[in-house]
């Protein structure tokens, strides 16, 4: 916060625009130093693409993440992350499901194969896919749930962390690591991937963290049942959206308002 406090009070050639900006970033983050008083905190913000991880005042985990495109926002909040899962399923929300599967599985069967897709009725059984009429299925009519099974190539990776919120959020590991390399990360349907989660799971879960320490990322983990592992520590996570941030070396960066927002 000092840094910011310093650049307005020498912001002789900045822009209005900006010293608006750096007015709400000084604000957010001197209440964000009032909640990191002798806690742990989890802070991402959407624009920069940014996780952080602190323990009190002091950084201890910095990462990449992929956050919600234009169309599909990730949600601003401020919750508490409640436990995460390891090896766990991907429960297709039903849009993705009518939207994207369907469309691609009426093609070829084999598609449902390859993702390695699950689907179920109403009541819960599992069913064939070659039993599904699948050219009948649309918005209005879809009576099954589609589930991924777990696993490496899961789209939530090898974790999931859990917070309450109404959105139906988390944050999870990803299959897609490649998308890390991009400059702006602006893909996911809302929900935010975390570059190292194994490093996220060590620090949620510490002192007791051998149940993360013994994961390897690059075993296949296929078919394993999901383990529920409760974080015991009571760790905020906020969510923002400020175009103010820190880069790598520490040095302020204005970044792209992506969902233009005032």
């Amino acid at each position: 916060m000092v840094r910011l406090l310093a650049m307005l009070r020498d912001s002789v050639n900045i822009s209005d625009e900006k010293k608006d900006l750096l007015i709400k970033a000084v604000n957010e983050y001197r209440w964000l130093s009032t909640l990191r008083q002798n806690r742990s905190v989890v802070l991402v913000n959407i624009p920069s693409t940014i996780l952080r991880a602190y323990d009190g005042q002091v950084e201890k985990a910095s990462m990449r993440v992929v956050v919600g495109k234009a169309s599909r926002p990730s949600k601003t909040l401020v919750s508490s992350i409640k436990n995460l899962i390891i090896t766990p399923y991907w429960n297709v929300p039903r849009s993705i499901s009518v939207e994207e599967l369907v469309p691609e599985i009426r093609k070829n069967i084999r598609y449902f194969y390859a993702s390695h897709l699950e689907i179920f009725d109403t009541k819960g059984r599992k069913v064939a896919p070659e039993k599904v009429p699948w050219s009948r299925l649309n918005a209005n009519y879809f009576p099954y749930e589609m589930r991924q099974r777990s696993g490496k190539w899961n789209t939530l990776g090898i974790m999931k962390f859990q917070f309450d919120n109404p959105f139906r959020m988390y944050l999870h590991d990803t299959s897609e690591k490649k998308l890390f390399k991009n400059e702006k990360r602006f893909y996911s349907h809302s929900c935010i991937r975390v570059e190292r989660p194994i490093d996220l799971g060590r620090f949620l879960l510490k002192p007791h963290s051998k149940a993360v320490d013994t994961l390897d990322v690059n075993a296949a983990y296929l078919d394993l049942t999901p383990r529920y592992i409760k974080i015991n520590r009571s760790i905020p996570l906020v969510i923002w959206y400020s175009l103010v941030d820190f880069d790598a070396n520490g040095q302020i960066k204005f970044y792209p308002n992506i969902y233009g927002r005032n």
